[in-house]
């Protein structure tokens, strides 16, 4: 188990990388701006996403293959706080 924190920014950012040994991932918003979540290694974006996670919204991955190929993000704004992520 690992536990990370990506800072919020209004750039696509990679917030999991690819691993074929990820089993799964939770992913804590305490952020205060929206969060977009886009299964793989794309450009997330805030028409070009998988989950949106609000401000202190929480996701799980529902099985691992939503999770091997890596997740990435992006805020809605460039605010204050960070995605908060174990992987497993």
């Amino acid at each position: 188990m690992a536990v990370t924190s990506v800072n919020d920014t209004a750039t696509s950012t990679v917030l999991v990388a690819p691993s074929t040994a990820l089993v799964g991932v939770s992913v804590f918003n305490d952020s205060t701006a929206i969060l977009y979540i886009l299964q793989g290694q794309g450009t997330a974006s805030a028409t070009n996403f998988s989950v949106k996670l609000d401000a202190g919204d929480y996701w799980e991955s529902p099985d691992r293959s939503y999770v091997r190929g890596g997740l990435t993000g992006i805020w809605a704004s460039d605010a204050s706080g960070a995605a908060r992520i174990t992987t497993w």
